[in-house]
């Protein structure tokens, strides 16, 4: 039988768990897939499907693979989905073979299913970090950064295999390639410490589905770096916010408040996750986005014109590149090409002579930091 993967391609987790489901099935087709992909529902028919540390959206998408497929071992740990699970209709699931708890990281689950042997220490320790319980355990933050290093998508050829062999349960210690993915991990977080803080200063509170959160357009950051911004007592969490390669959008919201469940959101947009970390992605048309940029341009607007430095955060966030530099040559590259004709021609071209006053102003002053901040938008 054909035996086809679906896993998570946007974090460890979903990466390691499909190198387990590999490891199980090495000829598998493997597929990485986010929230908004295209469904890749014409490789279902007749095929098991094992899906990893992930629920197709809307959940239609997750019915209709039920029915298609010889078999599914749906592999999950995030609230949103385990509780819509609990909503299906026995008649509905077909040949499913559920493996949900959320007290667990998929890579967790995964391994506990398809092996007997002790799990590896890379599996737990990745696991730890995809559930917040990290805390308590030396070495795991710094290890999930310095994965972060390698490419381990695992439909490429990263070493999944070596980095199983190391268990401290079967009595291993840790090895040397271990030890230096750890040490690249502080260096790692040393510097994105130093970052946070100028990533964040163009930071402006929202209120989106009736939660007040802190949101930063921003790519590649998580949780980390609203610390020393969030204030408890003002947000109910955060979100980052980005532009995809496609033109899509990516929303990740996160909540450090164990009472908060943010997931609801996510799923209205159909999406998904835990309640304390979830996302979603929309198109670039989607009244979300441009109430959004909108936000951007507030922000813009009320930022200090003496402040060099704040003047080219409001710019470079515009348009995600973390330049002005950069931001300026790729509006020099464009402008001009009759070709490029796209929904964004308009917004950047209204920011053209502000990128040039913040241009001229780089030239000739220093940069000073900004207390500016715009006021929470409307509620959508």
């Amino acid at each position: 039988m054909k035996t086809v993967c679906l896993y998570h391609r946007s974090d460890l987790d979903g990466h390691c768990s499909g190198a387990i489901v590999r490891r199980r099935f090495p000829d598998a087709e493997m597929i990485g897939i986010e929230y908004g992909d295209e469904i890749p529902a014409s490789k279902f028919p007749g095929a098991r499907v094992v899906i990893v540390d992930f629920c197709l959206q809307p959940y239609d998408h997750m019915l209709n693979l039920f029915h298609a497929a010889a078999e599914v071992i749906w592999i999950d740990h995030h609230r949103s989905a385990i509780q819509w699970f609990s909503t299906v209709d026995d008649q509905a699931l077909g040949n499913v073979k559920p493996i949900l708890d959320e007290r667990f990281a998929a890579c967790e689950l995964a391994w506990q299913y398809f092996n007997n042997e002790f799990k590896p220490w890379v599996v737990w320790a990745l696991g730890r970090y995809d559930v917040w319980d990290h805390e308590q355990y030396p070495d795991v933050l710094e290890f999930q950064y310095g994965m972060r290093l390698n490419n381990t998508d695992p439909s490429g050829p990263f070493p999944w295999s070596k980095w199983f062999k190391y268990s401290p349960e079967g009595g291993d210690i840790f090895d040397e390639s271990i030890e230096n993915t750890i040490n690249d991990g502080r260096a790692i977080l040393k510097y994105q410490a130093s970052q946070n803080k100028r990533i964040m200063g163009a930071s402006f509170p929202i209120v989106l589905e009736d939660r007040n959160l802190l949101a930063v357009n921003a790519g590649g950051i998580n949780s980390l770096a609203f610390e020393g911004f969030y204030n408890p007592d003002k947000h109910d969490g955060c979100c980052t916010f980005s532009m995809l390669s496609d033109r899509r959008w990516r929303f990740t919201l996160y909540s450090p408040d164990k009472r908060v469940d943010l997931s609801p959101i996510a799923v209205k947009f159909n999406g998904g996750g835990h309640p304390g970390a979830c996302g979603f992605v929309l198109p670039p048309n989607h009244p979300v986005v441009s109430w959004f940029l909108g936000q951007i341009n507030a922000k813009s607007e009320n930022t200090n014109r003496n402040s060099v430095e704040s003047t080219a955060l409001s710019a470079e966030n515009v348009l995600l590149h973390e330049s002005l530099a950069e931001l300026l040559a790729m509006y020099d590259n464009f402008k001009d090409e009759a070709t490029y004709e796209n929904a964004y021609y308009s917004f950047y071209k209204g920011q053209y002579d502000k990128w040039e006053k913040a241009r001229n102003l780089l030239a000739n002053t220093e940069a000073s930091e900004s207390g500016a901040s715009a006021p929470p938008g409307p509620q959508q």
